[in-house]
């Protein structure tokens, strides 16, 4: 019964989502839309949990010294972490810092979408990209002129990383990206093996330089997990840091 309760609530709330759109407005004035119950979920994870207030602050702290930051979205999906992240960023008031965000999201079609929902972000201090193809694989649609020069980094601030299964072990196992980023936040998603795919990638991020993780989201489906080159204990207890061995 609870289950046929819950599987009708769902259903009206994605019905009433679709004819009549939610909006939110941040404190910084950007709209956040929600569409369906996929959104819903997400913002509720993103902006009433907070799961990434830990690595924006973790980052924030240790560049705003800095005269520009790089931020990558990599399968940005909704949108609402880049939304998050340029909130924070404005809210922290710091005009002298210019930030570059890089969202991206493919197929070509759900990348539209999101550069509908991040046209909200207006700042001069924020220069945000939306690309349509993963670093590893060419656009379809040819190179546009807001694309950043060959897609390459040399260096990322802060990485986001939410990809399917297929894609995450390529990012993992290939990509330069890794090498190349300072701190990262990884989804992990519910496949065949997570537990050891994730010793896997921390193994290889080890490699990488990475020395330590600090779980977000503690999930067996879903687990959202930072890592770090540096520790920095004034954020979060000593016990909470785990040694990536």
């Amino acid at each position: 019964m609870n289950r046929w309760f819950e599987q009708l609530k769902d259903a009206v709330w994605r019905r009433l989502l679709e004819r009549k759109p939610l909006d939110w407005r941040l404190p910084s004035e950007i709209k956040v839309l929600i569409k369906n119950t996929d959104d819903w979920r997400a913002y509720n994870q993103v902006f009433v949990d907070a799961e990434y207030d830990f690595a924006i602050a973790e980052m924030l702290k240790q560049t705003r010294d800095r005269n520009e930051i790089r931020v990558l979205d990599l399968g940005a999906g909704n949108g609402y972490f880049s939304l998050y992240f340029c909130d924070q960023f404005i809210r922290m008031a710091l005009p002298d810092l210019m930030l570059f965000l890089y969202a991206v999201e493919s197929p070509r079609q759900n990348s539209l979408e999101l550069k509908t929902r991040l046209r909200e972000i207006a700042f001069n201090n924020i220069k945000v990209q939306t690309l349509d193809h993963l670093p590893w694989k060419p656009s379809l649609a040819g190179k546009s002129h807001d694309e950043p020069s060959g897609y390459t980094f040399d260096k990322i601030d802060l990485l986001r990383c939410d990809l399917p299964a297929d894609e995450m072990d390529f990012f993992i196992t290939q990509s330069d990206l890794p090498a190349k980023s300072d701190r990262m936040v990884i989804a992990f998603h519910d496949t065949l093996g997570l537990d050891e795919k994730i010793k896997e990638a921390e193994k290889r991020l080890r490699t990488a330089g990475f020395r330590y993780a600090v779980t977000l989201r503690a999930s067996e489906t879903e687990p959202l997990i930072f890592y770090g080159r540096q520790k920095n204990h004034t954020q979060v207890a000593v016990s909470e840091y785990r040694v990536l061995t």
